[in-house]
């Protein structure tokens, strides 16, 4: 757990430090060694990052996270070609009709529209969509619907239909369903500025500050920072919105 703070903060070698410690406390648990590339991986370390992987994949052959570690090693070296060639086999692996594939659609979604193919893209994304909606995965849904509706904003200039993907997706599973600290207004922020919507951001934006005060903790300083300079942008105070989203690069965890 204090790894996971440190990679919050960007400190990866720190994080990596504590899990080498755990995993000799508890040498059993695969999420740990997985933590543990993706920690190297972080740090461009890539082949380190894989000789983990090669090394948990034997220890604990065909779990998911494995799997799933092997796809973020792929895309951030923008190895597309291999990224989707393991997106796939998970796609394949999974029962046609469960929430694995629904993880599976979304994340070879993503790909897809990192590589333009945004027909096939669309297809995967409204698989995550309905598989979603049926097993009442909220995040997910709501993950998957801001793809689409960026694919249908930026791609094929169709500001209507990206904001009626994204209200169908609040009305199916509406933001109050979830606990107020779950629930992720700057997202949903973010994505109305950038349709030219930003009365509906800011409405967003003081919903996520009332649902923090309610949480008594603070707001993520990276997404908050990220939508409210999209707002600015929106606004016309383009200066503004570069403070704001260039802090938030510089702090987010990703």
């Amino acid at each position: 757990s204090l790894g996971a703070v440190h990679a919050a903060r960007r400190e990866y070698a720190a994080q990596e430090s504590l899990l080498v410690r755990a995993i000799a406390v508890d040498p059993n648990a695969p999420s740990l060694r997985t933590g543990l590339a993706v920690a190297r991986l972080h740090q461009g370390r890539y082949d380190d990052a894989g000789r983990v992987l090669a090394a948990t994949e034997q220890r604990f052959p065909g779990l998911r996270g494995t799997q799933s570690a092997r796809i973020a090693l792929a895309a951030s070296q923008q190895d597309w070609d291999a990224a989707e060639r393991e997106a796939r086999e998970l796609v394949a692996r999974a029962p046609a009709d469960s929430a694995e594939a629904l993880d599976g659609a979304a994340t070879l979604g993503a790909i897809l529209m990192t590589q333009g193919r945004l027909g096939d893209a669309e297809q995967q994304l409204r698989r995550a969509l309905t598989l979603g909606a049926r097993y009442g995965a909220a995040r997910q849904s709501y993950a998957a619907a801001l793809s689409l509706a960026y694919l249908e904003l930026r791609y094929r200039q169709s500001p209507g239909a990206a904001v009626a993907t994204v209200n169908a997706a609040l009305v199916r599973s509406p933001l109050a369903r979830l606990e107020p600290d779950a629930r992720p207004y700057e997202e949903f922020a973010r994505f109305f500025a950038n349709a030219g919507y930003p009365t509906r951001a800011a409405d967003l934006m003081a919903q996520a500050a009332r649902a923090a005060r309610a949480a008594d903790r603070g707001a993520s300083d990276a997404t908050h920072r990220w939508a409210a300079g999209a707002i600015a942008v929106a606004e016309r105070r383009a200066w503004e919105g570069e403070i704001e989203i260039r802090g938030a690069a510089e702090t987010h965890p990703c």
